[in-house]
């Protein structure tokens, strides 16, 4: 958990990132317990963030198979690319959650004749974008792409 974390601050959190609009997308040490989807013995999502990532930076809290979600563990990877250079900009079609006002951030990591599509979904705080959760997607409806905020 420890490495995995090392790697999510070193890449996502110390690093200024910027949209293709020049909007920042920021990243917090706190949001990485909800982006892999950390649980606790009782299946819940920890109510303190920050102390989680503090008995993560001690080791007391250990990678444990299903205790995390391994497919957004996995997407981490891919938020970088998918903030800085999307295929896409779309508000987010998600009526509940974190990102309302929120953008859905769309990058296709496969080929153009055989996409394969990840989605960063952000919280939309003044020119900053928090992100709040990454997923694979299969494709996207006509409404899904409605009022394209880039390009």
């Amino acid at each position: 958990m420890l490495d995995l974390f090392t790697w999510y601050r070193r890449n996502l959190v110390e690093t200024e990132l910027y949209d293709p609009r020049g909007n920042r997308v920021r990243f917090l040490e706190t949001d990485f317990v909800h982006l892999i989807k950390m649980t606790n013995r009782y299946g819940d999502e920890p109510k303190n963030a920050r102390m989680t990532i503090e008995q993560i930076k001690s080791g007391r809290i250990q990678l444990v198979a299903g205790r995390f979600d391994a497919q957004r563990a996995q997407e981490l990877c891919h938020a970088r690319t998918i903030a800085c250079e999307p295929w896409r900009i779309v508000p987010n079609w998600q009526p509940l959650g974190r990102a309302n006002p929120g953008e859905a951030y769309i990058k296709n990591i496969g080929a153009d004749n055989d996409p394969i599509y990840r989605v960063l979904i952000c919280g939309v705080e003044g020119r900053a974008r928090r992100p709040v959760t990454i997923f694979p997607r299969e494709g996207f409806s006509a409404k899904h792409l409605a009022g394209q905020l880039w390009p």
